[in-house]
């Protein structure tokens, strides 16, 4: 786990690209989950698989403390994430063992990132 301290008095400090912020920005919030929200699970997996809200929901929560780096510079350290983890939603599609990573897309096209199969599988949505 990164901390403030070591994020932004580390030795190497004045060749960092990120900076912790005074405060978490808040770059676009949604009015509210709109009804059409889900998850659609496909690929090397079992059975592709499309979760809608309330499925999603009934997975249950996991609570996560991560640090956050943004590709617009900021850290924030040891950030309190809610959510639904990644990795029972890619156990309940049965993912192939031949599958290493993940590509997660927005429904806007507007994101979209890659990652290690075994990073996704820890994360939280």
């Amino acid at each position: 786990m990164t901390d403030a301290r070591s994020v932004a008095a580390s030795p190497a400090s004045h060749r960092r690209v990120q900076r912790v912020p005074e405060a978490w920005p808040v770059l676009h919030l949604e009015a509210g989950v709109p009804a059409w929200a889900g998850l659609r699970v496909e690929g090397l997996v079992r059975t592709s698989r499309h979760f809608d809200l309330p499925a999603l929901q009934r997975l249950g929560s996991a609570e996560h403390h991560l640090a956050v780096h943004c590709v617009w510079g900021w850290s924030r350290p040891d950030v309190r994430w809610d959510g639904i983890s990644l990795g029972q939603v890619l156990e309940t599609a049965g993912v192939d063992e031949r599958a290493t990573h993940v590509v997660v897309e927005s429904a806007s096209d507007t994101y979209s990132s890659c990652l290690p199969l075994r990073d996704a599988a820890e994360g939280v949505f």
